[in-house]
């Protein structure tokens, strides 16, 4: 696995360890430090939106075998694409 997937997979395993915290109710977190970490996560949350697409399986396994070359989820792969895209940087072809 390389270095950058790693450090995203730990990146998701201190996330996880700090919604454990919070749900064990630690009281080194203040009440103001809770509304602060709630609104960023709001903030986070209304800025992404989920879809769902339908992709031809070799597409996928395509895409999932290009996103582990670079180290990243298939999903920020396809993340960046559509963005790259959007911007022109680059040019879709029919």
């Amino acid at each position: 696995m390389s270095r950058k997937k790693n450090e995203l997979m730990d990146d998701k395993s201190e996330e996880k360890k700090l919604m454990e915290l919070l749900e064990e109710g630690i009281p080194k977190i203040s009440e103001k430090r809770k509304k602060e970490l709630v609104a960023a996560a709001e903030k986070t949350i209304s800025r992404t939106k989920p879809v769902s697409i339908r992709l031809q399986v070799k597409d996928l396994n395509a895409i999932q075998k290009k996103a582990g070359e670079v180290g990243i989820p298939y999903q920020t792969l396809i993340n960046l694409l559509i963005r790259q895209y959007l911007q022109g940087k680059i040019q879709l072809t029919l």
